[in-house]
């Protein structure tokens, strides 16, 4: 899977997805710009994961929900809250 479509809200995806998933995720955030809503929550997503979404943030500007708790987040919060910044 290299792309992941997503609908304008996406939520329950408790799958744990991992890092290989969020990759997928942030890969669709770049061309999905209608997408309000994601819910990410119990994923088992890491730094590396967490930091693609974070790229991701900086091109889609549609997002205004996005949970990403109960993952494995460290320092890729600072790289999501610096992409906040610019969304």
């Amino acid at each position: 899977l290299q792309v992941l479509f997503l609908a304008r809200a996406c939520t329950n995806l408790a799958n744990k997805i991992g890092d290989a998933g969020a990759i997928a995720v942030s890969k669709s955030l770049e061309i999905k710009t209608s997408l309000t809503d994601l819910n990410l929550y119990e994923n088992e997503i890491g730094d590396e994961g967490a930091s693609r979404i974070a790229d991701a943030l900086k091109i889609n500007k549609s997002l205004r929900n996005l949970n990403l708790g109960e993952n494995d987040i460290g320092d890729g919060a600072v790289a999501i809250g610096n992409s906040l910044q610019h969304n």
